[in-house]
């Protein structure tokens, strides 16, 4: 195996762990929304959980796709493509109703303000996109980058899929 190969397998168990802990946190905090819809840090806090449920998961289904690949199983690879996309855009529909999670919104919250600096969209896109090198999720980016992204990675891999291929090289 390659050290890639054994840091996947590592994640992969780490995930398999990991997921069921996260949807039994979300359940619990699910079950407290009646006694918590005034309270706006709640959403908040369901969605800071659940954008790490489904980013575990997403990575659990690529990673399983992957791994399909490499054997050669075109439905089993199918499957996990279509489960991995289908969290891309839940997540993405999730982070569009939270203010908090769209730049688009700040950035016209920001520019209301009477005699903001002009160069005040460019600064948020930036600060947004490259905390501390941290990336953190705005809707926006699943539409523009993430989908389209893995789109073109699963697309890849069903052509080398077609021509019996189970490698491929980041070179």
């Amino acid at each position: 195996f390659s050290e890639d190969e054994v840091i996947l397998a590592q994640q992969m168990s780490e995930l398999a762990i990991e997921i069921p802990l996260l949807k039994q946190a979300l359940e619990i905090m699910l079950k407290q929304k009646d006694s918590m819809k005034v309270n706006h840090l709640f959403v908040e806090d369901i969605v800071v959980i659940f954008r790490t449920y489904a980013g575990k998961c997403f990575n659990y289904e690529a990673g399983s796709a992957y791994y399909a690949f490499k054997v050669g199983d075109k439905n089993s690879f199918d499957l996990h493509r279509m489960k991995a996309m289908k969290i891309l855009d839940r997540t993405k529909d999730v982070l569009s109703v939270c203010p908090s999670y769209s730049i688009n919104k700040t950035i016209a919250e920001a520019c209301a303000v009477e005699g903001h600096n002009p160069i005040l969209p460019e600064l948020i896109r930036q600060n947004c996109i490259n905390w501390d090198y941290t990336t953190n999720d705005v809707y926006e980016q699943f539409e523009g980058q993430y989908i389209p992204k893995m789109k073109a990675y699963f697309g890849s891999l069903e052509e080398k899929l077609a021509r019996s291929e189970n490698t491929i090289s980041y070179v």
